[in-house]
């Protein structure tokens, strides 16, 4: 009995860390969405270790799981964070262009700031990158698979998404408004 009070506790711990962390991190980085979906899995996972047995969960023929470990495999394979931040249809959905247009691209110097949102629609993560003012792409860093980040920028400057072997995914140009680069 004891043991199930700890996990339930445990839990609901874990689930009101996940809530203050989102309340004072609006805009995540990709690490931060990560660790978000990570902490609350383990969350559901100890809520859930005071019902054993009553899910269960099978993905042929590798995964076969129940109780807190079905819910916790369950919480991450879905992730909640990106359910519940969805997409926010007032964003300008940006034209993807040709990555052969990567050469002729490079930032001005900007002075209107707008937000561009990198829309991971991949299984597989992918790096993104600003391409400075001298035509050189510098990382900003990683957007898990079916996730997405926000980046503060400048209108006009280029952004160029790429898989995990540097394969060109996508070029995006920051507009005018807030909008999202859609990773396909």
């Amino acid at each position: 009995m004891q043991q199930w009070i700890a996990a339930f506790a445990f839990g609901c711990v874990f689930v009101a860390v996940v809530l203050y962390i989102a309340l004072r991190v609006p805009n995540p980085t990709p690490t931060q969405w990560f660790i978000f979906r990570v902490i609350l899995a383990l969350a559901a996972g100890g809520i859930g270790a005071v019902l054993p047995g009553l899910i269960s969960v099978t993905v042929s023929p590798y995964i076969r799981a129940s109780g807190a470990v079905a819910l916790v495999f369950l919480v991450f394979w879905f992730n909640p964070p990106k359910l519940v931040a969805g997409q926010d249809d007032n964003k300008q959905r940006l034209k993807t262009l040709d990555c052969d247009s990567l050469a002729s691209l490079k930032s001005g110097n900007g002075s209107d700031k707008t937000v561009i949102t990198f829309d991971n629609q991949r299984p597989t993560p992918v790096n993104v990158y600003w391409i400075d003012t001298y035509g050189k792409e510098q990382s900003y860093g990683q957007v898990m698979a079916h996730a997405s980040y926000s980046q503060e920028t400048y209108v006009g400057h280029p952004w160029v998404a790429r898989d995990e072997r540097g394969s060109c995914l996508g070029v995006f140009l920051a507009a005018w408004r807030d909008s999202i680069a859609e990773i396909k």
